[in-house]
């Protein structure tokens, strides 16, 4: 008589077990809205908002949770409104994204990856919900990058302070600048055209006769801030063009 074959008992992994190694495994990509506020100086160029965070004291950008109902931009407005007090045009769609590690109260940190909204800023809040809790400085755009810790955000500013093109007469002489919507640029004896373009239209031109880099920089920073006047939403992304003047 053949011996019957005992049966095979499969040990059941614990739901709790399994959960864990997968969590550990595959950490939950966490998700947040910030906004970037902006504006435009005669002097400096782009210039950078920049507030404290409250528990680590570490230079940040105001951002949050989504918020129900909201649509991301509008959340992030929400947020640099709360912490910063700032108010004024935003981005619907976001300039970029970085990524940071979210420290959570047990301890443990979440991959976090945060939606960067672009928010021109037209107006400073007397008073605000976080007036107080938070360090607040306006920085140009190479300062803000150096006190910023996390590299994506850097580099979103930095592309966001320099136009992605500089075409012109002397390609070698334009290069982007250091602090700014500006152009490093000198054309001796010659009238030189600086426009400001977006999306193949252009907004704003000026002539200058035979530009320095000094006079360069501050043609643009004028004309940004002209158009910015006029502009219902934000002016990035744009580009400087510099051409010979007819």
């Amino acid at each position: 008589m053949p011996k019957s074959k005992k049966p095979q008992v499969k040990l059941k992994k614990k739901p709790q077990a399994k959960a864990a190694v997968k969590k550990a495994l595959f950490p939950k990509l966490l998700k947040q809205v910030a906004a970037l506020p902006i504006r435009l100086t005669q002097d400096i160029g782009l210039e950078v908002l920049l507030v404290t965070s409250r528990e680590t004291k570490r230079w940040v950008v105001p951002k949050g949770w989504p918020m129900k109902g909201m649509k991301g931009h509008e959340a992030a407005a929400i947020e640099a409104r709360e912490e910063a007090g700032v108010i004024g045009r935003i981005s619907k769609k976001p300039a970029g994204y970085y990524t940071y590690d979210k420290r959570q109260p047990d301890g443990r940190t979440d991959p976090c990856r945060v939606a960067v909204y672009v928010l021109t800023v037209t107006e400073q809040l007397e008073t605000w919900r976080e007036k107080g809790q938070r360090e607040m400085q306006w920085v140009g755009s190479e300062a803000a990058t150096v006190l910023l810790q996390e590299p994506e955000l850097a580099s979103l500013i930095r592309d966001l302070a320099r136009p992605a093109t500089w075409p012109g007469t002397a390609p070698s002489l334009a290069r982007k600048a250091r602090a700014g919507p500006v152009v490093e640029n000198k054309i001796v004896d010659a009238r030189v055209e600086i426009s400001v373009v977006k999306s193949g239209k252009t907004l704003s031109s000026e002539v200058v006769i035979s530009p320095s880099k000094t006079d360069m920089a501050t043609a643009v920073a004028r004309l940004c801030l002209k158009v910015q006047e006029t502009q219902s939403g934000p002016l990035w992304p744009f580009q400087v063009v510099v051409r010979e003047a007819d």
